[in-house]
């Protein structure tokens, strides 16, 4: 990763453990949109990708690149303690971005692309709405 998406997810981590801090219900479902909304996470078995391919890479600007990927889904044996079910996985796309501007291509960031659509809808390095720093004030502001 790059040192600038490292920052981001750092200062992120920061904020949830605030996050916490401020909200001590063991039950409750936390309020922060990166939970269904992050890199592995997310509806279904978002979280699981058992396969990711490239589908397309596209040049952007100054050494970055915008690589599309496809994920997949697979039960395991360990998914249900029982042989899988061949027919239960499905797909979806993402992207990521890639900084080669250095001796290395590292990946900056991660987007999230509507299955439907195709179109790009959320950003990994902005999708912690709620934090100011790594201070957690909510969600409204």
């Amino acid at each position: 990763m790059s040192r600038r998406l490292r920052n981001i997810l750092d200062v992120a981590h920061e904020c949830e453990k605030d996050y916490f801090r401020q909200n001590t219900c063991n039950d409750c479902k936390p309020q922060f949109c990166w939970l269904e909304e992050g890199l592995f996470s997310g509806s279904a078995e978002n979280a699981l990708p058992a396969e990711v391919t490239i589908v397309e890479s596209a040049a952007l600007a100054d050494g970055f690149f915008r690589i599309t990927v496809r994920f997949t889904y697979r039960e395991t044996f360990a998914t249900y303690g029982r042989p899988p079910d061949p027919d239960s996985h499905y797909e979806w796309p993402g992207a990521v971005i890639v900084d080669c501007t250095g001796d290395q291509c590292l990946v900056d960031d991660f987007v999230r692309i509507d299955t439907e659509t195709g179109r790009s809808y959320l950003f990994l390095s902005r999708s912690f709405t709620g934090c100011e720093g790594s201070r957690w004030v909510g969600e409204s502001r």
